[in-house]
């Protein structure tokens, strides 16, 4: 017999969905992404992880057209969720940037359906659709698609309201759907962003601690559903972690020779004026650090209710102050007055953005919204929360509307060589080409993934000089080969038969008519390894350049096979291995506690029988 929809569940449904439609607009009005600092991120990053997938790596680690065919290990530092959501969209034929826009889409969405149920668990359902709404609408988070551009932050604050609202329920009821759930959610956290989820999993720890009785009986099945849902995912994150000391890290923390400091903590702390002001890089670069004064309001109100009912200390306070807890650590972290700590713990330099702590006040002010509860009761209280929501997203309009979209472009466009002969073509045209070929595309070469031992200035230099001179080719109307350093060089004498190229393979048949040598421009990375005629060379024997690091490889008089290969690294292999141990025993436990359930249900049955 089906269940009828009652008039006010009706209600909270149709504006529920004009909400998620609202949230469409943005994306879909017009055809191309919204303008922001980032928008040549994803499409292009997408096809290096397309072209990995095609070629059978479903762990893409490299991304082998990037820094104009010399390649870089991206993937093993860059988290992957996002671009596995969006190549899910490609799976049904979409172009690569409406599997993009696909993917903002139901980060956003997801975040707001998976806020409304978290907080209905506290607060009642008309709450919760202000809570969801305000959650979605924070300047901080509608900042990361229409100014900042950093869609795989948008899909990990997606995932944190479901993984509180299961973990919540793994405490109360310790069902085993739930251990299973909050498992596979955690390891997807982890891979949807690593710094917010570094973050996060604090708030989720002390989230359990705040739920459960502080008995180890209360803590055992949640703390070991968090610890291997993290192991789930060490996949990505334990590669990420040890092989970063194989990367420029001066590149990485204070990005010095390419993006002057831009990386650097110290320049990114949000100053208290612009909690309470929009401000002006806020339409340009950056998500807003604007509190919004809905949101300020809704902390002084949270605040007065929590010293109102201490006395009392009912459920609503504690929420109250665990949220209050966490709202005060997330701006502590994102100002100047945290300093001490960033400079204690030298790990926090890789967060790069003090500003990302706003993840958390968002998601702090968003739960705390619901306080709305303890002012209003029945009918005013429905009134109330759909006007506040509405409201709300009428004051969001000026940072939750990008200023304009850029235009839609064909896959083609987005393929990292594609996407450098696009610009150059657009510099020759230009009267100011010589000061435009600089500026081509920063995330077609990445630099904050290089390499150790790369001389980064060397090597802008050389690929500036090579730009250079193809635009001006170019603006005679002369055709240019691409990418700029060829895939594979020979030396006098090599006379290549036949060759085969994917994304971490090469394949080559060559001839040489005297003792010479064969150079791979990729740049070498703990993994590449390479055989000749079939059997592996020392990489001692592998000849790296001095300064770009290429590999060269030998030859004597003759014809030979040669396999140049990017492999697992050891640390890469035993990062497998743990994920896979960490889910045969989720899969192992998730059974074992089914059968114990059914066995306490037909205790109880037989005793109360």
């Amino acid at each position: 017999m089906s269940r009828k929809i009652s008039r006010e569940n009706l209600i909270l449904i149709l504006i529920s969905s004009a909400i998620l439609i609202y949230l469409a607009l943005p994306l879909f009005w017009e055809k191309g992404l919204p303008i922001n600092n980032d928008w040549e991120v994803y499409p292009t990053w997408l096809t290096e992880f397309e072209k990995n997938i095609a070629d059978g790596n479903l762990i893409p680690r490299w991304a082998p057209n990037l820094w104009h065919g010399m390649g870089s290990p991206l993937f093993i530092f860059v988290s992957p969720g996002f671009y596995y959501l969006a190549k899910f969209f490609r799976l049904f034929s979409f172009s690569i940037l409406f599997s993009v826009k696909l993917g903002i889409y139901l980060s956003f969405a997801l975040g707001f359906i998976f806020m409304f149920l978290f907080t209905k668990k506290i607060w009642g359902k008309w709450p919760a659709l202000f809570c969801a709404t305000v959650y979605t609408f924070m300047p901080y988070h509608m900042g990361l698609v229409m100014t900042r551009g950093d869609y795989a932050e948008l899909l990990a604050m997606a995932l944190w309201p479901v993984n509180l609202l299961i973990f919540h329920n793994l405490v109360k009821t310790k069902k085993e759907i739930y251990f299973l759930l909050g498992s596979l959610l955690i390891a997807a956290q982890m891979l949807a962003h690593n710094i917010l989820s570094v973050i996060f999993i604090p708030v989720i720890f002390l989230f359990i601690i705040f739920l459960s009785r502080k008995t180890w009986a209360d803590l055992k099945l949640p703390l070991l559903t968090l610890g291997l849902g993290v192991l789930l995912a060490s996949f990505f994150w334990l590669p990420a972690f040890i092989e970063k000391n194989d990367l420029n890290l001066a590149e990485l923390t204070e990005g010095i020779t390419m993006n002057m400091g831009q990386y650097d903590f110290h320049n990114h702390f949000v100053k208290f004026s612009e909690f309470i002001s929009i401000q002006a890089d806020d339409f340009y670069d950056q998500a807003p650090k604007f509190l919004s004064y809905l949101g300020m309001l809704i902390i002084i109100l949270s605040i007065f209710f929590f010293l109102r009912k201490f006395k009392s200390k009912g459920k609503s306070w504690r929420h109250l102050g665990f949220w209050l807890l966490i709202l005060s650590i997330g701006l502590l972290m994102s100002t100047a007055l945290s300093v001490f700590i960033w400079e204690s713990l030298p790990p926090l330099s890789l967060f790069q953005y003090p500003s990302r702590f706003l993840s958390i006040v968002s998601l702090a002010v968003g739960v705390l919204a619901g306080t709305i509860s303890l002012i209003f009761k029945g009918k005013a209280l429905k009134i109330i929360c759909i006007a506040f929501s509405l409201i709300y997203i009428f004051t969001a309009a000026g940072y939750s509307w990008p200023a304009r979209h850029l235009e839609a472009k064909d896959d083609e466009t987005y393929q990292p060589a594609q996407s450098l002969l696009t610009q150059m073509q657009q510099a020759a045209q230009s009267g100011t080409f010589y000061q435009e070929v600089d500026k081509i595309n920063l995330y077609a070469v990445e630099p904050s993934t290089m390499p150790q031992g790369v001389d980064i200035p060397s090597l802008q230099l050389l690929r500036s000089a090579m730009v250079l001179d193809d635009t001006k080719r170019l603006r005679k109307g002369e055709e240019i080969d691409l990418p700029i350093f060829p895939k594979i060089e020979r030396t006098k004498g090599v006379e290549i038969i036949e060759s085969e190229i994917k994304s971490t393979q090469y394949r080559i048949k060559v001839r040489a008519s005297q003792n010479s040598g064969l150079i791979i421009n990729t740049l070498f990375f703990p993994g590449w390894r390479v055989w000749l005629d079939g059997q592996p060379l020392l990489q001692e024997n592998i000849a790296l350049h001095d300064r770009l690091k290429t590999m060269g490889i030998a030859l004597t008089e003759g014809e030979h096979q040669v396999v140049v290969r990017f492999t697992d690294t050891a640390i890469r292999t035993a990062s497998k291995v743990i994920s896979a141990l960490a889910l045969l025993a989720v899969i192992i436990i998730f059974i074992f506690l089914k059968k114990s359930a059914r066995l306490d249900q037909d205790f109880h049955q037989a005793k109360s029988g």
